[in-house]
């Protein structure tokens, strides 16, 4: 068991009718008690929201132009609906990115330290790649800030809650950027240099790992190279009904980027 879990239960899938169905039969199975039923969500309702937009993180880094023009664009057709869309300011603390650094560093740690008892007798610190010792490394240095940075990282619920009580939800890129090449993320390039290229494109999704509050990727924009950029939808706890509604209405209005 995690200290936080900054993973959730989910699916990838082409339609938002399969992930709609998908969240019923699990909730059928088990619910969260402490938290409203989603339900059978079976298409788009006739609510009109209120939508926050956020199209730069924390981290200091902007988002790059072909994603904010999707960004733009899936705002005007949020509009076209009936929505109102408006920016809004993440007020999320900056330590929030070396606090989820931290934590994402003592995980790496607790494998590299107990990975034969985790993984098995063949488990070998030596051939993990270079990111991976480089986590283990900066876990090390670091290791004495442990309980304040879990400690903020647990407000980072409240925070969450109170930024979101305006919105019905909240849109932002999924990812900081374009789809880079094939190789641009590659485990043998040195520690310093994927975690300075992590912090530009991973800019987003950590504060609902970290929350543990519902977010769904819809691939809404396109990349001059026809690849699809995703926007993100994100919610107040419990809310996924709120983001399957967005969903089925973007759906049957935009359509989603296919590329095969």
């Amino acid at each position: 068991m995690m200290p936080l879990n900054i993973i959730s239960e989910g699916v990838v899938t082409r339609s938002v009718r399969d992930t709609a169905a998908f969240h019923y039969g699990m909730e059928r199975s088990w619910a969260n008690p402490k938290l409203k039923p989603i339900g059978f969500v079976e298409g788009p309702s006739a609510r009109k929201l209120k939508i926050g937009l956020v199209y730069d993180s924390i981290t200091g880094y902007k988002t790059c132009d072909e994603t904010r023009e999707s960004m733009q664009h899936t705002a005007q057709i949020l509009e076209k609906l009936g929505h109102f869309v408006e920016p809004v300011e993440l007020k999320i603390p900056r330590s929030f990115i070396s606090d989820f650094m931290l934590y994402w560093s003592m995980l790496a740690f607790s494998m590299g330290i107990f990975g034969k008892f985790i993984l098995g007798s063949d488990f070998q610190y030596e051939r993990l790649d270079p990111f991976s010792k480089g986590l283990v490394e900066h876990y090390k240095r670091h290791l004495l800030d442990t309980p304040a940075a879990l400690f903020r990282l647990f407000q980072s619920q409240g925070l969450y809650s109170k930024m979101m009580q305006p919105y019905d939800a909240v849109l932002t890129p999924v990812l900081g950027h374009s789809v880079p090449k094939l190789g641009h993320l590659k485990p043998e390039q040195s520690y310093e240099e994927l975690i300075a290229k992590l912090d530009k494109y991973v800019m987003f999704t950590p504060l609902n790992n970290a929350s543990g509050s519902p977010a769904i990727s819809l691939p809404l924009g396109s990349c001059a190279n026809g690849l699809p950029i995703g926007m993100q939808f994100m919610a107040a706890h419990g809310d996924e009904a709120t983001l399957l509604d967005i969903a089925y209405q973007l759906e049957a209005e935009m359509g989603f980027r296919e590329i095969f």
